[in-house]
């Protein structure tokens, strides 16, 4: 027998472990999942409520990931957000960024017609 059969065996022993005792826990687990698909529902009712007032429900969404950050977490994406908006600056002038813009501006005459 392999050694981690072995383990799984010794592991699936009961010991001082009783069935009532995983039942509880399987019965707790259970009614957490069902908390949470409840809270999921909620959520989205929630957001759907905000759209018809005229929200965005991705930017509530990332309005509360970025109040449940650390302040360190949301300097850094500051950080980050500063310096692609200075890179982009840079480089509006190399032919790649005058090329798509020039795309978009064709696109947009094309539907104006």
């Amino acid at each position: 027998m392999s050694k981690s059969h072995e383990l799984v065996k010794q592991q699936s022993m009961k010991g001082h472990n009783s069935d009532e005792e995983l039942r509880k826990y399987v019965e707790r687990f259970t009614q957490m999942e069902i908390d949470r698909e409840n809270i999921g529902g909620r959520q989205k009712d929630l957001l759907n409520e905000a759209k018809k007032s005229g929200f965005l429900k991705t930017s509530i969404r990332k309005a509360v990931k970025t109040l449940r950050s650390s302040m360190e977490q949301r300097q850094s994406a500051t950080e980050v957000e500063r310096a692609t908006k200075e890179y982009v600056e840079i480089c509006s002038d190399l032919p790649l960024f005058k090329q798509a813009s020039g795309a978009t501006d064709e696109a947009k005459e094309a539907v104006g017609k």
